[in-house]
């Protein structure tokens, strides 16, 4: 399995993204001061959540289409063994 550090080394657009954006959000995560900057930077901060969303659920929907097709093939088998 990879580590962060492997696959942002590897160049990986996808997860230096997410490493970046994670990054991004960590910053806010706890109340350190940046709160007011935060208020200032509203459109940046909601663009940056859209994609966010946008990253995560194109990877659920593969893990999710992956499961229906073994449930397909689970039900198939075992409607042959009944």
């Amino acid at each position: 399995m990879l580590s962060e550090e492997n696959a942002t080394d590897k160049n990986d657009p996808i997860v230096q993204y997410w490493w970046d954006t994670t990054e991004y959000f960590m910053h806010y995560t706890h109340e350190n001061g940046v709160a007011d900057e935060l208020l200032n930077k509203r459109p940046e901060f909601i663009g940056k959540f859209e994609t966010f969303e946008l990253i995560l659920s194109n990877l659920i929907q593969e893990f999710y289409a992956t499961t229906e097709i073994l449930d397909a093939i689970l039900d198939s088998t075992n409607t042959r063994t009944n």
